[in-house]
């Protein structure tokens, strides 16, 4: 890590915007200071705060702390006692409400910006491979959010994934360092690996 940290190479991205994504709760609190919506959000081992939780919403949505696993609906037969009680004693877990809309996800390379509508039946659209992709402007507010979003987390390239609710609100998700992107630059022509080429031959540091 020290050597990582200390070398003069161009890194995209670095060990800490990795390490910041890696810590979810700490990534949604940053974004939330920065006075960016996040969904109502929970981390917790405790049973009866799950629960409690889970009533104060219609419809609630579980995901690990760490890692990339899918997201998923929680379910009463996931509060079954027996049930949480043993996931529980594995790790915490984080559970939000599910956010009604469509999805959106930003591409952040260098100074570029581009975003698309997933169109989606599945609550992950990593699952869909039917998932349609629509080009899309974000409005002037959310593209300096952005923007914001890649300078704070330590990124120089990233997908920021948002919630775009019916009401026009968007709600921010996460900021991913090393997104998937091929098929995304195949579905809609934005030129993606070209601009991480120029990006990774610049002299941004």
């Amino acid at each position: 890590r020290t050597l990582m940290q200390g070398t003069s190479i161009h890194w995209v991205n670095s060990w800490q915007a990795y390490q910041l994504h890696k810590e979810k709760p700490l990534q949604l609190s940053k974004a939330e200071q920065m006075g960016v919506t996040i969904p109502h959000t929970l981390i917790s081992n405790d049973p009866d705060a799950i629960i409690k939780f889970t009533k104060s919403c219609k419809q609630v949505i579980f995901k690990p702390v760490y890692g990339g696993a899918h997201v998923k609906f929680l379910t009463e037969q996931h509060l079954q006692p027996e049930r949480l009680n043993l996931a529980l004693r594995l790790s915490p877990i984080t559970i939000q409400e599910y956010i009604p809309g469509t999805n959106i996800r930003t591409y952040v390379i260098g100074n570029s910006m581009y975003s698309a509508e997933i169109r989606s039946k599945s609550l992950d659209f990593r699952e869909d491979i039917d998932a349609q992709l629509i080009p899309v402007r974000l409005p002037k507010t959310v593209q300096e959010q952005c923007k914001a979003i890649t300078k704070a987390f330590w990124l120089q390239w990233t997908a920021i994934d948002w919630r775009l609710k019916p009401n026009g609100e968007y709600v921010f998700l996460e900021a991913n360092p090393s997104p998937m992107f091929l098929h995304f630059e195949q579905q809609t022509g934005f030129p993606i690996t070209q601009e991480l080429v120029n990006l990774l031959m610049s002299d941004i540091n």
